[in-house]
């Protein structure tokens, strides 16, 4: 038999999601009271008006999120083939993801990402990589709290790791010298930083990448 008290349920949500959730319970007197209740994480659905999700040339699949005026996508970058060592022009995007699968984010040299020169970034059709000015936007908008950043550091052509507990990620500004791209850095919350630039003399580093519409 059912007993009266105070019941738990836990629920699986993705964020960003709203769901519905029906309870069918009994009263003292046997009667069935249906309730509908409403339940969501992180807050009201926050992607992007028409541009829900968005699909890199791996087939990987990206929900998007919108801040102000600007729409990202929600996850880093993951599109290409895991590769180890320098990325080279060969007419495959590569990443370094040598702790986990294909389908995984990865980390990419600033050329690597910019395809080399050509007229797109390897971002899906329609973005970006930003430029410094679009990730000052971001960080300043008050709604700077949904961007959800990724604290891996950076590697070099060799595979080591540098910068951490720090997110790196590459924006599309160079530097006033060949071969220099800039960066910008999120730390760790607990190590008390400010979120800040970093200039990059060798665009061969590989950093994480996010893009934006």
């Amino acid at each position: 038999p059912v007993q009266q008290g105070t019941y738990w349920m836990k629920i699986t949500a993705e964020k960003y999601r709203a769901y519905s959730v029906r309870l069918r319970v009994r009263n003292p007197s046997g009667e069935s009271v249906s309730e509908v209740h409403t339940v969501s994480w992180g807050g009201p659905d926050h992607r992007c008006p028409g541009d829900e999700t968005a699909v890199d040339d791996s087939g990987n699949s990206y929900e998007t999120v919108q801040v102000g005026t600007q729409c990202w996508l929600d996850a880093d970058l993951a599109v290409g083939s895991c590769g180890s060592g320098r990325q080279t022009d060969n007419g495959v995007v590569e990443k370094s993801c040598e702790h986990c699968g294909a389908g995984c984010p990865g980390y990419y040299s600033w050329r690597e990402l910019m395809n080399y020169d050509a007229l797109s970034s390897i971002c899906p059709a329609g973005w970006h990589l930003p430029s410094l000015d679009e990730w000052r936007l971001l960080v300043n908008h008050a709604d700077f709290g949904r961007f959800d950043p990724r604290y891996g550091g950076y590697k070099d052509s060799h595979n080591l790791e540098y910068g951490g507990p720090r997110g790196y990620y590459w924006t599309a500004s160079r530097g006033d010298r060949a071969n220099v791209a800039q960066a910008i850095v999120f730390p760790w919350p607990s190590l008390g930083e400010e979120i800040d630039l970093k200039t990059f003399d060798d665009d061969s580093y590989q950093l994480a990448a996010r893009c934006v519409k």
